[in-house]
C-alpha cells in the first residue's frame, strides 16, 4: 500500500462506520462500479450532499495519482490496516500476502475436479476480512462457470470481531458487483464468535458431512503472554494446548482437523514453532496419534508479513492416514517446490521435537552427533537466570560508592543501599567476550538468606531493622513490585523476585545468550555470581566448562543449532535448554582433552572436533 494513502486512512478516522463508507465509495468510483440493487453496499455509499464527501473527493484525488490500480487486493489490504494496532496485538489480526493465499488454494484444491468444486463446503474459521474467500472465488470461477451468488452459498467464514465479519460481506458483495453481480442479497455463511468453542458444530451443512470439505485460512498469532485469563480458559480445552504456555495458533490445529470431513483438506499459514517448542509438544503428540498426512512448507526465519516478526510455515492436512512431509524454502521459492522430505510419525519422538530437514545427510549428520559420548545435560546443569519481573528496580547503576553504600539516583531521587544486602549479578544477553565480563557485572538487591541448603526470604521486620536504606528504597517501588504478573500471583512478600528460579546457583558458570547469530559463551570463575537475562551451564568442575567452552564455540555445535533449534530473525537461533541439551560430548582421553584445550585457531578446532564426531560440515 502506497505510503500516501496508509496516511490518509491513519489521520482519517478510526470509527469502523466512517472508514467503511470512505473505502466502499473510493472502489466503486475508481472502478467505475454502479450499484442498483445491493442493500449492504447501498448503506455504505458517500452521497455528494453528505458532510464527508469532500474527504472522500481528495481520497480520490489521492488515488487517481497512483500508478496501481484501487483493486480488490488492494481494499483488503486497506480493510486489514485499518484494524487498530491494539486489536491486532490481542486477537492476532494480520494480512495475508496473496501469493501465499494463491498456494494454499491451489494446493488443497489440487485434487478436486472442476466438477465437485461447485458442491464442496468451504470455511475459513478465523477469516478476518475475507481475502481467502476472495482467493477462493477467483480460482473456482476459473476452473468452474458459475455465479458469485450460488459460490457464496458454499462459504461459512468465523471471526470473533463483528468489523471483521462485516467487512467480508463487503469485499464478497463488492466482488459480485465487479463481475456483473448487483443482487439485492448475497448469503455467505457468515459468523460472529470465539472459535475457540468451535460453535459451528450444529449448523447442518456441517452436521450433514460431518464437517467441512476444505478449510483454509491464517490463524491468530498471539503469545501465551499477551491472552487473557477467558482466553487461557479457553485453551485448556483442547488437548493439543496443555503442555507449555499455548500461544493462541496452538489449538487451531486441533480445531481445524476435528472440523473436517472425511477426506477434507485443511491449508493454513501459520507460526512454525510446533515443529521443536516445548508449547508445540500436544501439537506433535495429537498429529503422532492420529497419523494424518501433514506436509510442512518452512520458510524458516524468512519473513512473510510485512512489518511484524513472525516465523511462519504452510500446512496442508488431509484428514487420512500418512505420514508427515518436510520443505524448508525461502518465500519466494514456493511455487518452485517440487519435492518433500517423508518422515514416518515413528521416527521422532514427539516429547522432544520433530528434526526435519530437506536433506537427509542433515538429519545423519545430527542423529550422529547425538549418539556421541553422552548428552550435555548429563554433565552440567542447564539454568535460566533469576526473574525479579522488575529488573530496573532490583539491579542497580550506581552513580557512585563507598565502602558501606551503593548511591543511586531514580526518578529524581536519590537513594543509598547497603552493599550487605547486594550480590553480584551479570546479563549474558549483554556479553560478547570475556575481556569486558566485568562492566556488566552489577549490583542486585537480594533479599533473601541462605538457612542450610535453604534459601529463604528476609521477613520484612529485619529487612527494615537490618536495611533500613534498601527497604527505603524498596518501599518507594511497592506498588509496582504488588503489579507484576498483573498482580494475580501471590509472592512471599511484596519485595520477592518473581520467580525463585536460580537464587543458590553455586559453580563455575559458562555463560550463553536467549538467542545468537554465532556461539557465544563466557566463563566465569566467581562461583557466587548470579545472572539474569540468560542461561548459564554451571559446574564445580572448571576444567568441564573450559573444555565445553572449546566444544560449544565450534562449527560443530553451531551446525547442530541451524538445525536442530528454533530461527528468529536475522539468522539468530534459540539456544534454551531444549534445543542444546541432546548435543552429545565426546568421551574423550586425557591426552585428547589436553590436546582440545590447548588448541587456540578456531579452523584448528573446528578439523579436530568434525574428526572426533566422524561428520563433515
Amino acid at each position: 500500500m502506497n505510503i500516501i494513502v496508509r496516511n490518509f486512512l491513519k489521520r482519517y478516522s478510526c470509527e469502523e462506520r466512517a472508514i467503511n463508507r470512505l473505502l466502499v465509495s473510493a472502489y466503486l468510483k475508481r472502478n467505475g462500479i454502479t450499484v442498483e440493487k445491493n442493500i449492504l453496499i447501498l448503506n455504505y455509499l458517500i452521497y455528494d450532499t453528505d458532510s464527508d464527501y469532500p474527504i472522500l473527493l481528495q481520497f480520490l484525488s489521492i488515488l487517481n495519482q497512483l500508478d496501481e490500480s484501487f483493486g480488490i487486493e488492494y481494499l483488503i489490504d486497506c480493510f486489514e490496516f485499518v484494524v487498530s494496532p491494539s486489536t491486532k496485538e490481542v486477537n492476532g489480526a494480520v494480512y495475508t500476502p496473496l501469493y501465499i493465499r494463491e498456494y494454499i488454494i491451489e494446493t488443497v484444491l489440487a485434487d478436486k475436479s472442476n466438477k465437485s468444486l461447485a458442491n464442496l463446503s468451504y470455511a475459513d474459521i478465523s477469516c478476518g476480512c475475507g481475502g481467502f474467500f476472495i482467493t477462493l472465488t477467483d480460482y473456482i470461477r476459473e476452473r468452474v462457470k458459475i455465479s458469485c451468488e450460488k459460490l457464496f452459498k458454499c462459504f461459512y467464514g468465523f471471526d470473533i470481531e463483528p468489523y471483521s465479519i462485516e467487512r467480508t460481506k463487503i469485499l464478497l458483495a463488492l466482488y459480485a458487483l465487479g463481475v456483473g453481480e448487483d443482487i439485492e442479497r448475497l448469503a455467505p455463511h457468515l459468523f460472529v464468535g470465539d472459535s475457540l468453542t468451535k460453535y459451528w458444530e450444529n449448523l447442518p451443512e456441517f452436521q450433514k458431512k460431518h464437517g467441512f470439505d476444505v478449510i483454509v485460512g491464517n490463524p491468530p498469532y498471539v503469545s501465551s503472554s499477551k491472552l487473557s485469563n477467558d482466553t487461557r480458559d479457553k485453551l485448556r480445552r483442547w488437548t493439543v494446548s496443555d503442555n507449555g504456555k499455548a500461544d493462541l495458533y496452538i489449538p487451531f490445529f486441533q480445531i481445524a482437523t476435528e472440523s473436517l470431513a472425511p477426506a477434507g483438506t485443511l491449508g493454513i499459514i501459520t507460526v512454525n514453532n510446533f515443529v521443536r517448542s516445548v508449547n508445540g509438544r500436544g501439537v506433535r503428540r495429537y498429529f503422532s496419534l492420529k497419523q494424518l498426512t501433514l506436509k510442512i512448507i518452512d520458510f524458516g526465519s524468512k519473513q512473510v508479513f510485512k512489518g511484524r516478526s513472525t516465523y511462519t510455515c504452510i500446512c496442508i492436512i488431509k484428514n487420512e492416514n500418512g505420514k508427515l512431509a518436510y520443505h524448508k524454502c525461502l518465500p519466494s521459492e514456493l511455487k518452485n517446490i517440487k519435492d518433500f522430505n517423508e518422515f514416518d510419525y515413528a521416527e521422532f519422538d514427539w516429547k522432544k521435537g520433530w528434526l526435519l530437514v530437506n536433506d537427509n545427510t542433515v538429519l545423519t549428520n545430527i542423529q550422529h552427533i547425538q549418539r556421541t559420548g553422552v548428552p550435555l545435560e548429563s554433565l552440567v546443569d542447564i539454568k535460566n537466570g533469576f526473574a525479579t519481573l522488575r529488573n530496573d528496580v532490583f539491579v542497580l547503576t550506581p552513580i557512585e560508592e563507598d565502602e558501606y553504600y551503593y548511591y543511586v539516583e531514580k526518578n529524581g531521587k536519590y537513594y543509598s543501599v547497603e552493599k550487605a544486602i547486594c550480590r553480584e549479578a551479570i546479563k549474558p544477553n549483554a556479553i560478547s567476550d570475556e575481556i569486558n565480563i566485568e562492566k556488566y557485572i552489577y549490583p542486585l538487591i537480594f533479599p533473601y538468606q541462605k538457612r542450610g541448603s535453604l534459601i529463604k526470604i528476609i521477613d520484612e521486620k529485619n529487612l527494615k531493622n537490618l536495611y533500613p536504606k534498601a527497604y527505603a528504597y524498596l518501599s518507594d517501588f511497592k506498588e509496582v513490585l504488588i503489579k507484576r504478573d498483573k498482580g494475580n500471583r501471590q509472592y512471599a512478600a511484596w519485595y520477592a523476585y518473581g520467580r525463585t528460579q536460580a537464587l543458590r546457583l553455586e559453580g563455575y558458570k559458562l555463560f550463553f545468550p536467549y538467542m545468537a547469530s554465532h556461539p557465544i559463551f563466557i566463563l566465569s570463575e566467581d562461583e557466587h555470581l548470579l545472572f539474569y537475562n540468560g542461561y548459564a551451564l554451571v559446574s564445580k568442575d572448571l576444567k568441564l566448562l573450559r573444555l565445553l567452552k572449546k566444544i560449544l564455540s565450534s562449527s560443530v555445535f553451531w551446525y547442530y543449532v541451524q538445525h536442530h533449534s528454533k530461527p528468529y530473525g536475522s539468522d539468530y537461533m534459540a539456544l534454551s535448554k531444549n534445543y542444546i541439551r541432546d548435543f552429545g560430548i565426546p568421551k574423550l582421553t586425557r591426552l585428547q582433552t589436553n590436546k582440545l584445550l590447548t588448541m587456540e585457531a578456531p579452523e584448528e578446532i573446528d578439523r579436530y572436533l568434525e574428526k572426533l564426531y566422524k561428520i563433515k560440515i
